[in-house]
């Protein structure tokens, strides 16, 4: 399998998986469970990390060469997810 197929599934997948993480974070959070905003939060963040890692390589680095001819931002819901983060930003206090 080509490199760039495996790096744009497996930021799809991490997408998938964050947004999950959001749902169940907010569900955990009107429920007021405390232990599982927390649980589902540090997950969401952790997939939102991965994402970016995956998406914006380290410029010059094999695999921005690689992805930089195949990727379309457009295919990935990065702006949803871009906007999820500046709300999870805007409640810290």
């Amino acid at each position: 399998m080509e490199k760039w197929k495996v790096y744009t599934r497996e930021a799809r997948t991490q997408i998938d998986f964050a947004e999950r993480s959001w749902i169940a974070f907010l569900a955990a959070e009107s429920r007021e469970d405390v232990s599982n905003v927390f649980f589902n939060l540090q997950h969401f963040i952790g997939h939102a990390a991965l994402i970016n890692k995956i998406l914006e390589p380290r410029l010059g680095s094999e695999r921005q060469l690689i992805l930089s001819n195949h990727l379309d931002g457009e295919a990935y819901d990065l702006d949803q997810l871009h906007d999820t983060l500046v709300s999870i930003e805007s409640r810290i206090p």
